[in-house]
């Protein structure tokens, strides 16, 4: 039943079983949807994972590996310090209260209360979230462009704290709150933060 390539076998369905939890959610995600998504039958998604949460384990550890990736190369071609800032803020921002990524990754975050094993891969999306930042303020320093307010190191920790209780209020749908005045609070502290004056608009 093993393909001859085992390696991009499990890839697939690990991408496939990524895809499901992003539109299912995890409590809905099943064998046969994998394997529906796959092309392949749900006793070749048990072939290759017969635990079906080291499978789901995989699929959200291959979400936060592509995020970042992806972030740290889209990034990488802006040479302003503060653009550059700014828009990792952006894009770590729920699209809205349906956002798919943003309620796995709240699902998964729920479960690993209850899960060693998972509470690992949390402290990775933790560890990387904190280093794209400390690296993003560290480098306005370095050119001279940043003249944080305090140590990178709190100012990232901040950022990620805040960005993930507003992201928690959009999903919720707070009224209060919307993904504008979200950012906008965000984008306002990061500049203060890195010793830059509050621009006009941003409140």
């Amino acid at each position: 039943m093993a393909t001859r390539d085992p390696v991009a076998r499990r890839r697939q369905l690990v991408e496939a079983a990524f895809d499901v939890l992003v539109e299912r959610g995890v409590e809905e995600t099943r064998i046969a949807d994998i394997g529906r998504r796959a092309g392949v039958a749900p006793s070749l998604v048990t072939y290759y994972f017969p635990n079906k949460d080291d499978l789901l384990l995989e699929a959200t550890r291959f979400g936060i590996d592509r995020f970042f990736t992806d972030r740290a190369a889209a990034l990488a071609r802006i040479e302003d310090p503060l653009t550059r800032l700014e828009n990792a803020i952006r894009w770590a921002l729920p699209e809205g209260h349906r956002d798919g990524d943003w309620i796995m990754l709240l699902q998964f975050w729920t479960r690993a209360i209850y899960r060693p094993s998972l509470q690992t891969v949390a402290a990775m999306f933790q560890t990387r979230a904190r280093g794209m930042y400390v690296s993003l303020i560290e480098s306005g320093k370095a050119s001279g462009r940043f003249t944080p307010v305090s140590p990178s190191e709190a100012i990232a920790s901040t950022l990620i704290a805040t960005i993930e209780g507003l992201s928690l209020r959009i999903l919720l749908r707070d009224p209060a709150l919307d993904v504008l005045a979200m950012e906008a609070l965000l984008i306002d502290y990061a500049r203060l933060a890195v010793g830059i004056e509050r621009v006009e608009g941003v409140a």
